[in-house]
């Protein structure tokens, strides 16, 4: 039998050398809180980051943003001219 359960997570972007990375501030698998658990929370988006296959289009034109802003529930993505 299988269960669906869900991966939440609030955080910031900020910019880690020549790109921008996203930060976890909170991580919720299904009701548990991982974020209060030291550790977890950084082991587990790993993972989680690494098993998605993301398209090189999309890498290539991530790496190129000047700019990543969350503006209530958007998520603002500026790009070089």
């Amino acid at each position: 039998m299988m269960t669906d359960v869900v991966l939440q997570s609030k955080g910031t972007f900020t910019k880690d050398g020549d790109h921008f990375v996203y930060k976890p501030e909170t991580l919720y698998l299904g009701s548990c809180p991982l974020h209060l658990l030291p550790g977890v929370s950084n082991l587990l988006m790993s993972h989680v980051l690494a098993a998605g296959k993301v398209p090189d289009e999309f890498r290539d034109a991530w790496y190129k943003l000047n700019d990543v802003e969350i503006r209530g529930d958007e998520l603002k993505l500026v790009a070089a001219q």
